[in-house]
């Protein structure tokens, strides 16, 4: 900067000391001359500007740093924005995980209710089983025709059998004895029946019956029952309860026609013969 001014101090020295020589030489201008010269002022000379090193230095420090200080805000303002993306990537990431987490637990709970039903379905059937295995049934043994002669009354043996293994308890009965030329339905109809008392039927334990018929054997009845013209039916209906209180009822039809020979079983017909 210094060099420059004095280059300058320089020029300027040199333009006095050559214009102060040449004024004496010069003749004086006319007033044409004048005129001219006052028309066209001097055309003014450019002066060159020359920066001091320190500030030419500062200000290119000023211009780096602000460059520089503007590639960082860019580079930062990526940054931010990469960061917002892998910010909003790994939400939807954690999204999608929340969701498949929340579609396992709820995929979980109806497999746990599904499992329930399914193990009180089976508690259910379990019990049911037991009560089926454990409870009373009874049944019919056999019916047998132990006396069937003339003149005297039909006697007729009724046994029954608990074949469960549990206790029948409140068991009861009715029953008839009829002859008929047709066989019936297994509706009762309407006939009056013998009944016995209530009594529990044990395990295994054997219970019978004796009807007291009233029918005597006449020769007509002897003739149409051994040739087969008509038939003997036994028939009835027994009741009880099982351990768990639940009713259960036995309804039979034993029939025989034909020749008797005492003790003659009767046997069970197609139709009537059912239990719960």
């Amino acid at each position: 900067m210094l060099r420059g001014y004095r280059l300058a101090i320089i020029a300027l020295g040199l333009t006095l000391l050559l214009g102060g020589q040449a004024e004496p030489d010069q003749p004086e201008a006319s007033a044409g001359e004048a005129a001219t010269q006052e028309q066209w002022p001097p055309l003014p000379l450019p002066v060159q500007v020359v920066e001091e090193e320190a500030k030419k230095e500062a200000r290119e420090r000023i211009e780096q740093d602000a460059r520089k200080r503007e590639i960082d805000d860019l580079a930062a303002q990526r940054g931010m924005n990469e960061a917002s993306q892998r910010m909003a990537d790994a939400a939807e990431v954690q999204t999608w995980i929340v969701g498949f987490g929340t579609a396992l637990v709820l995929a979980t709970l109806i497999v746990t209710v599904l499992a329930n039903k399914a193990a009180f379905k089976m508690i259910r059937v379990t019990e049911d089983t037991a009560r089926r295995q454990l409870r009373a049934y009874v049944v019919i043994d056999k019916v047998e025709i132990r006396s069937f002669e003339v003149g005297k009354p039909l006697d007729i043996h009724i046994s029954m059998k608990n074949c469960g293994q549990t206790p029948a308890s409140d068991y009861r009965g009715w029953y008839t004895i009829d002859i008929t030329p047709y066989i019936l339905s297994g509706e009762y109809d309407g006939i009056s029946y013998e009944t016995w008392s209530r009594y529990p039927l044990g395990p295994g334990m054997p219970a019978s019956a004796y009807p007291e018929s009233p029918i005597i054997v006449t020769q007509h009845f002897f003739d149409m029952i051994t040739k087969g013209t008509e038939i003997l039916r036994v028939w009835g209906r027994d009741e009880y309860t099982d351990i768990f209180g639940k009713s259960h009822f036995l309804e039979y039809r034993y029939t025989h026609r034909g020749p008797v020979k005492c003790p003659q079983r009767m046997l069970a017909h197609k139709e009537g013969n059912r239990t719960s």
